[in-house]
């Protein structure tokens, strides 16, 4: 009913061959969150997640960004997003000749983060690289493990896998919209059981998206573990002190990938992998109250050395956010994560960008 909403509740994605899906050029949208907030999303002149316009100039410094939704910064309005309070760090410290291309877009996994970045490096030839690893998911969502993707299920892309120990690239849903339409027959997995589907079904509902994200679901979570069920694989890939095997084979395709990243585009200390914690890492109080309970089988800090035992021998920098995120939580009682979302919210945002520019500003160029 609001006149200053366009494009509400519109999807924004438009179909790519080689990594599922990309977004719309110059489109302006919005949507409504589950803590009841409107959002207002625009994209730019090449369908980055970006307030600023680009022209790709041969004179200027290049940033590239890629990640998933919390690079592309689900939650918060485009402006608030942390590729984009990281232009305006740039600005205010007077380097106006330093530009922040935001590729990312929210249900990318580490695969697409790979064909994106080869797609727009020919482009844009950037200076700097910034993969922004989130720990709620990027753990748990990589290749194709099962009939189906874990975001973009039916979504046909290229897609990493491993043959007789080598990384390989499978292109055979090049081009193909809906992966269903190849075989209508085809049954669902076998290992689905009734409560991997009942979460499918509840994943649709509002009530069960706040549900999940409780304290005392997230006691019985701990629980649910060893039946082959989970609220946050991804998050319990990390945190967990013995893996499962299919979770080991999922580490091991994170590492190839990374590996031929680093080998093809990690020269001149130019590539770093931003962690982004998931709550549960940074919030003592959370912590306590769930996986805590069970120390002889979970490590809050397990994600981040994970992350770090994967990057050595890498030509990728890590920047870190736990710690920073664990002191405004803990010590100084700030907010940086939506109340029923897993996402950052706009201080969440912040910080990160705040942190990387940190850690990149003796790579930039002069200032204006």
């Amino acid at each position: 009913k609001n006149s200053d909403l366009p494009n509400f509740m519109i999807s924004p994605r438009i179909y790519n061959s080689n990594y599922g899906w990309e977004l719309k050029k110059n489109f302006n949208y919005s949507y409504i969150t589950s803590d009841n907030e409107i959002i207002k999303k625009k994209t730019n002149n090449l369908g980055l997640a970006s307030e600023y316009d680009l022209q790709i100039s041969k004179d200027s410094f290049k940033i590239l960004v890629i990640g998933d939704s919390f690079t592309e910064s689900l939650g918060v309005d485009t402006e608030k997003a942390w590729p984009n309070q990281l232009q305006k760090i740039l600005i205010e410290n007077s380097y106006s000749n330093v530009e922040v291309y935001n590729g990312a877009i929210a249900g990318y996994n580490l695969d697409q983060y790979y064909f994106r970045i080869e797609d727009l490096y020919k482009k844009i030839n950037p200076n700097i690289i910034l993969i922004g690893f989130a720990t709620a998911t990027d753990f748990y969502d990589v290749g194709k493990f099962y009939k189906y993707f874990v975001y973009g299920s039916n979504i046909g892309r290229n897609y990493f896998e491993m043959k007789n120990g080598q990384l390989t690239i499978n292109k055979k849903l090049n081009s193909i919209k809906n992966i269903d339409e190849i075989d209508k027959n085809i049954s669902v997995e076998k290992n689905l059981n009734l409560l991997v589907v009942l979460k499918n079904l509840l994943e649709y509902s509002e009530l069960y998206k706040k549900f999940k994200k409780s304290a005392i679901v997230v006691r019985i979570a701990t629980k649910l573990r060893n039946d082959n069920f989970s609220l946050w694989p991804s998050t319990e890939m990390g945190i967990t002190k013995k893996n499962k095997s299919i979770e080991k084979e999922k580490f091991l395709l994170i590492n190839e990938i990374l590996n031929k990243i680093s080998n093809e585009y990690g020269y001149q200390n130019n590539l770093f992998l931003v962690h982004i914690p998931y709550k549960i890492e940074v919030d003592n109080k959370f912590w306590a109250a769930t996986f805590a309970n069970q120390p002889e089988y979970y490590d809050q800090n397990g994600p981040e050395k994970r992350i770090k035992n994967i990057l050595k021998e890498k030509k990728i920098e890590f920047i870190p956010l736990v710690n920073k995120f664990k002191e405004k939580i803990n010590k100084n009682q700030e907010y940086l994560y939506l109340k029923n979302d897993g996402h950052l919210n706009s201080l969440g945002n912040y910080y990160v960008s705040e942190t990387i520019f940190e850690n990149i500003k003796d790579l930039l160029p002069v200032k204006n």
